[in-house]
C-alpha cells in the first residue's frame, strides 16, 4: 500500500531556554515505534546526539534552526511521495507564539526573536510539497516554559494537514518524572499500540483517546490541566485512517461517504484519493473499485478493455495468471454494471498508485474481502472463496458481547458466506479460545477460509481450525466458536 515516512525532533538542552528532561527520550521512543512497530519506510531523527542522515555528504541532524530549515528546503523542494502515501512529523520541545503564529523553538532559538524559530506554518508548507495527501503533525510543545509571552502553541489551523497539539493555547505540556515521558507522548504511544475494538487506527479515535487520557494522567500525577486538541483541515481528514493494519472494515464507511460527496461535486481528484485510501484498508472493496473505474471514465482515461479478476496468486513474480470466477453476488453486480469498458487489473493497480502485487504482499480474496494469504505455487492454485453449500453456525459463550456476534454475522453474510444461525450458550466443555470447527474432512479448505476471515475481524485473538471426528457430521457444516 502507500509509503510511510516520519520526521522526529526532540530537544532537551536549549541555548536560550530552560532545559527539558524527556523531550529527547520521547523523540527516540517515537522513532522506535515508527521503525519497529509501524514498519515505516523512512524515519529521520533530529536530537542533540542523533546520527547523521546517510547521504553524500552526510546530513547533520543537530536540531538547530538553520540546519533543520536547510533540511526541509532541500528534502522537500520536489515531490518525493505519492498522494496515497503518509508523512508524519513529531516535535517534542518548546513552542512559542509570536504575532499570532505558532513557532517551534529549536536548539539555538532566541525567545525574544521569532526569526530564530521556525513557524509551524512554514513546516507545514514544506511538508505538503512531499506529494503525500496525508500529512500528520504531532506537536508536543509548550513544555513547562514559565515566562511565555502571548498565547501558547495550539491556536492555528494549518491548511491541508492533520495537527495534534499536546495542549490548548496558554497551557503547559507537562513532563512526568515517574513516566520519564511527557504525558502527551506517553498517551500517544499508548493509543498507537491499542489493538482490537479499542484501537486508535483513525484520526477521530486517536483524538478521543488523547482528549481523555492526557488529563487523566496529569490529574493522577498532580499536574495542572492539559487538554490536547486536534485541527483537521479540510475537516474530512478527521476520518482518515492512520494505521491501516489496525483499522476495521467499518472504519472506511465515513471515507466512502466523503468520497461520494467529492465525486458528486465534481472534485474527481479528491474522490479518487479517498477511494484509494478505502482500498488500502478494505482491499477488494467493489464499491471502491467501481468508483475508481467510474472516475477514470469521467476523466477520459484510456484503458485496455476487460478487467480480469484473477485472484489466485502464483509464486512467479507474485502476479496472478488464472481467472477466478466471481461469487454470485459479484457476478450479479457485474451483470448490472453499465460500464462499456473495463480496466485491466495491472493497469488499474498502477493507475490508483498501488503498483503490482509482489511476493511479499500476495492477496487472497474471500468473498468481496481481501486478506494477505500464503503464496501458492503454479501447481497448487486454488480458488479461495466461500462456497454456497457451506453452512455456518455462529456460537459464543454468555460472556461474549451480543454486538460482536451480530457484527461478525453481518460481515460473514456480506462477504458471501451462508450463515444460518447464531446463538449464545453456556457450555463448560467448550474451549476458552475461539476456534472454527469442522466435522468432515472435505470441509478442511473451507474451514481455513473461514479462519482467515474471522482472524482478520478478531485481530486481538488467536483462532484456529479444528477437526472433530463425527460420523454423523454431514459435509458442508462449519461452526464458529467465539470462546466463553
Amino acid at each position: 500500500m502507500g509509503k510511510n515516512w516520519a520526521i522526529v525532533v526532540g530537544i532537551n538542552n536549549y541555548d536560550n531556554l530552560q532545559p527539558l528532561k524527556y523531550a529527547k527520550r520521547d523523540a527516540e521512543a517515537m522513532k522506535a515505534w515508527f521503525e519497529n512497530e509501524a514498519n515505516f519506510d523512512q524515519v529521520f531523527l533530529f536530537t542533540e546526539d542523533s546520527a547523521p542522515i546517510p547521504a553524500n555528504p552526510p546530513i547533520p541532524t543537530l536540531p538547530t534552526q538553520g540546519r533543520f530549515k536547510r533540511f526541509l528546503n532541500a528534502q522537500f523542494e520536489e515531490p518525493l511521495l505519492k498522494p496515497e502515501d503518509n508523512l508524519w512529523f513529531f516535535f517534542a520541545g518548546h513552542g512559542k507564539r509570536f504575532v499570532d503564529q505558532d513557532y517551534l523553538m529549536f536548539l539555538d532559538s532566541d525567545p525574544t526573536d521569532y526569526t530564530t524559530a521556525i513557524s509551524v506554518d512554514y513546516v507545514t508548507q514544506r511538508l505538503r510539497r512531499c506529494g503525500a495527501d496525508n500529512v500528520v503533525l504531532l506537536i508536543d510543545a509548550c513544555r513547562d516554559e514559565g515566562d511565555r509571552s502571548g498565547l501558547g502553541v495550539g491556536m492555528q489551523e494549518h491548511k491541508g494537514v492533520i495537527t495534534f497539539y499536546s495542549c490548548a493555547a496558554s497551557q503547559k505540556s507537562w513532563e512526568i518524572d515517574e513516566l520519564q515521558h511527557g504525558s502527551f507522548t506517553y498517551s500517544l504511544l499508548e493509543g498507537l499500540r491499542l489493538q482490537g475494538e479499542a484501537n486508535c487506527a483513525t484520526v477521530e479515535r486517536l483524538e478521543q483517546h488523547l482528549r481523555y487520557r492526557v488529563p487523566e494522567l496529569n490529574a493522577y500525577y498532580k499536574k495542572s490541566e492539559q487538554h490536547p486538541s486536534l485541527k483537521a483541515e479540510p475537516p474530512y481528514k478527521m476520518y482518515y485512517i492512520l494505521l491501516e493494519q489496525a483499522a476495521r472494515i467499518r472504519d472506511v464507511e465515513p471515507l466512502k461517504y466523503q468520497a461520494l460527496l467529492a465525486e458528486n461535486r465534481g472534485d474527481l481528484l479528491l474522490a479518487k484519493q479517498l477511494w484509494v485510501r478505502v482500498l488500502a484498508v478494505s482491499r477488494g472493496d467493489w464499491e471502491a473499485v467501481e468508483a475508481i473505474e467510474r472516475i477514470a471514465m469521467r476523466q477520459g482515461e484510456s484503458f485496455e478493455p476487460t478487467i480480469t479478476d484473477e485472484l489466485t496468486i502464483l509464486a512467479s513474480g507474485g502476479r496472478s495468471t488464472q481467472e477466478l470466477a466471481l461469487t454470485q453476488n459479484q457476478a450479479k453486480h457485474e451483470q448490472n454494471s453499465t460500464s462499456q469498458e473495463r480496466i485491466s487489473r495491472q493497469k488499474f493497480l498502477k493507475w490508483i498508485g498501488l503498483g503490482g502485487i509482489t511476493l511479499g504482499d500476495a492477496i487472497v480474496i474471500v468473498g468481496s474481502e481481501n486478506f494477505k494469504g500464503q503464496l501458492l505455487t503454479p501447481t497448487s492454485t486454488r480458488t479461495l472463496l466461500p462456497t454456497s453449500n457451506t453452512r455456518i453456525f455462529l456460537l459464543a459463550g454468555t460472556n461474549n458481547k451480543t454486538k460482536i456476534i451480530n457484527d461478525l454475522k453481518s460481515e460473514l453474510i456480506r462477504a458471501g458466506f451462508n450463515v444460518f444461525g447464531a446463538q449464545q450458550i453456556e457450555d463448560d466443555t467448550r474451549p476458552n479460545e475461539p476456534e472454527v470447527r469442522y466435522f468432515n474432512r472435505s470441509d478442511e479448505e473451507q474451514a481455513d477460509i473461514v479462519v482467515k476471515f474471522v482472524r482478520s475481524r478478531l485481530s486481538n485473538q488467536v483462532i484456529t481450525a479444528k477437526y472433530y471426528d463425527d460420523s454423523s457430521g454431514k459435509p458442508g457444516y462449519i461452526e464458529i466458536w467465539l470462546g466463553r
